[in-house]
């Protein structure tokens, strides 16, 4: 239990393989859609929601105390504290890498959307997407891939691809 509680953001299973991905914010888009010459969106939703909490407290073994606040969200909809208590954090500087990471998850799931395209066999998850999408005023928008998901309209005798977004 303690090696599960220092995994970064995401640990998930791919082909009988377990990999760690932690989420950056200064991650760099991988591919783009919507604006001129580049992949179109046939559809689109987005969305935002206010934080769970934006100001995290850690408390660890030892009186070990990390925290990560973010105050823009604060001036949005006031304070919002959740406290943790985790004894498998030693030090302050894990108490506040813990912080850190759970405020960062509240930041990725605080923007969301939806788009569907037509398969983009590249795409892969967790990828940061540019999106542009002038019928509902976005531009250069940077989201994440938190679901990838495939379609065929047999009707039509066409593929399509529905990306789930989340904040980068």
């Amino acid at each position: 239990m303690r090696l599960l509680a220092k995994v970064p953001d995401y640990l998930y299973w791919d082909l009988g393989v377990a990999y760690a991905k932690e989420f950056s914010a200064s991650e760099g888009s991988d591919y783009s859609y919507g604006g001129p010459g580049e992949h179109i969106i046939l559809e689109g939703r987005y969305g935002s929601r206010a934080f769970d909490f934006n100001h995290l407290e850690v408390f660890g073994a030892s009186d070990s105390f990390g925290e990560a606040v973010d105050f823009s969200q604060i001036e949005l909809v006031g304070h919002r504290l959740r406290k943790v208590f985790d004894y498998a954090y030693d030090t302050n500087n894990e108490c506040a890498s813990r912080a850190a990471a759970d405020l960062r998850y509240q930041q990725v799931r605080g923007k969301w959307g939806q788009i569907v395209i037509y398969p983009n066999v590249g795409q892969e998850l967790f990828d940061v997407v540019t999106i542009t999408d002038s019928r509902v005023g976005l531009s250069s928008a940077l989201r994440r891939v938190m679901g990838i998901r495939e379609e065929y309209e047999a009707e039509k005798g066409v593929y399509r691809q529905i990306l789930e977004l989340g904040g980068r």
